[in-house]
């Protein structure tokens, strides 16, 4: 018959062991690897970011960036949700320098949003859709995709 004593050993030693185990396969599973390419990313009218990394096909962007954006972002061990007007898709996510990223490719597909590479291939641009353009007595409204800014010029 076990002590006391044995008994909690045993179960602190599972509960350690698991962790470990656990970590191991997050750490694993979730850094980011060497293949990763730090990329600029642009999206519609704002600035470009340098919060990007690209791991094959897939482009990651930090939470922050995304969230400035406005869309919505919960993070989990290995996925997040992200949110965009009433639509909300999980996608993928990596751990970069400390740092979660979230899958951003999926998304801008789920936004409706058109997504191309730079000539030089170092920026990563998501851009709207132009559904409708109309004049109206107050000006021009431009329905997208995404929010736009118009530039205009003569």
């Amino acid at each position: 018959m076990q002590t006391q004593d044995e008994f909690m050993k045993r179960i602190l030693f599972a509960l350690v062991g698991s962790w470990m185990a656990l970590s191991a396969t997050l750490a694993q599973d979730v850094n980011l690897r060497p293949e990763a390419v730090p990329v600029q990313i642009r999206f519609t009218y704002h600035d470009v970011s340098n919060e990007g990394a690209k791991v094959g096909d897939e482009v990651y962007a930090s939470p922050n960036l995304v969230r400035r954006w406005g869309w919505s972002v919960v993070t989990r061990l290995q996925d997040a949700d992200i949110s965009v007007d009433s639509r909300t898709i999980r996608v993928g996510m990596i751990i970069h320098q400390g740092r979660p990223m979230v899958s951003l490719s999926e998304a801008a597909r789920m936004a409706g949003a058109k997504t191309s590479w730079s000539a030089d291939g170092k920026t990563y641009m998501i851009r709207s859709w132009v559904r409708n353009v109309e004049a109206t007595a107050q000006g021009i409204r431009i329905d997208g995709t995404l929010p736009v800014r118009p530039k205009l010029f003569k």
